[in-house]
């Protein structure tokens, strides 16, 4: 599964962006809250990122494994066996990255939901409204991440 790195840059720079403004807009409580939780939301991410240049390796290996078996013939029956038995490896490997990620995107998207929560309860109406366009391109990362 690929993911954009842009979209991902997009929304972590989004998050910052608007947990900047919002800190310095108003010192209300709702605000230090989704502030807060929007802090931790970048934190639980990081396995996230430094997953994605794992698995970006894991799949080039794998391409070359794979071009590798396609160029051999019946004769190198040994020579194929050992290269599939390296992408059995890798495709291992990767899943348990996979999984990784997956962990650290769900927990991302569990503290949002309490970000988002307390946007809900922030009484200043600009303020509101960026932390809402914030929380839309959140809800697209982890939308276009699920699919």
């Amino acid at each position: 599964m690929k993911f954009n790195k842009k979209h991902i840059f997009a929304g972590i720079c989004a998050l910052g962006a608007s947990s900047v403004l919002l800190t310095g807009c108003a010192e209300q409580d709702p605000v230090e809250s989704l502030h807060d939780s929007l802090e931790k939301v970048v934190q639980l991410e990081k396995p996230f990122q430094k997953e994605q240049k794992t698995l970006e390796k894991l799949e080039k290996d794998e391409n070359k494994l794979y071009d590798s078996v396609i160029q051999l013939n019946m004769d190198d029956y040994k020579k194929i066996v050992s290269l599939s038995n390296q992408a059995l490896d890798n495709a291992s490997k990767r899943e348990e990255h996979l999984k990784t990620e997956k962990s650290s995107i769900d927990d991302s998207k569990k503290e949002f939901k309490t970000a988002k929560e307390s946007a809900e309860d922030i009484k200043d109406e600009k303020i509101k409204e960026k932390a809402e366009i914030a929380a839309s391109y959140m809800e697209k990362r982890y939308s276009s991440y699920s699919s």
